[in-house]
């Protein structure tokens, strides 16, 4: 082979090489991060981004918020919290991914549990705004398993997500 020939061959090689890399791995960890990003329900990049948190059930209306790392509860009296469980809380509210989306349009929320929540969640970011969504029943007929019906307050939006979350915010105060 010749000099010429294979400097050719090798700068051929670096190039594809190059574009390899960019594209499919760098580009493909950009793509996996947008793909994650968009299936997230509630957009909180993470637990830390959730300063209050208030959550109205059944059992009663319970709500906190983080001063630092610590919580302190607000409601229904003022007391330390226990800081694990609260992470917790927050932790399932920004991880929450969209298993399927079920409808954009305003329908009967009953289907859904969604006219008499199981639970009604408000979370305030350090920015002071205030997002409020319900969680209503189960749906068995998913392929990741139980899902759990939400939808923000202020939305016709309804999907579904993991059935952790209303697992984390189906407690009264002492659980």
């Amino acid at each position: 082979m010749k000099p010429k020939q294979l400097l050719i061959y090798f700068i051929l090689f670096v190039v594809i090489g190059a574009f390899v890399y960019f594209y499919e791995y760098k580009g493909g960890q950009e793509r996996a991060a947008a793909k994650k990003w968009a299936a997230k329900i509630f957009k909180v990049a993470q637990g830390d981004s959730i300063i209050a948190i208030k959550v109205h059930n059944d059992k009663g209306t319970v709500s906190a918020h983080r001063i630092g790392k610590e919580w302190k509860i607000d409601q229904p009296f003022k007391t330390d919290a226990e800081n694990s469980q609260w992470n917790s809380i927050a932790n399932h509210i920004a991880s929450a991914a969209q298993d399927r989306e079920i409808t954009t349009q305003l329908t009967n929320l009953a289907t859904y549990g969604l006219d008499k929540p199981r639970a009604t969640v408000t979370f305030t970011k350090p920015d002071g705004t205030q997002r409020s969504f319900l969680i209503g029943s189960e749906s068995k007929a998913s392929k990741g398993g139980v899902m759990t019906f939400v939808k923000w307050v202020d939305s016709t939006r309804i999907v579904t997500t993991s059935n952790m979350l209303i697992t984390q915010v189906d407690k009264s105060l002492f659980e």
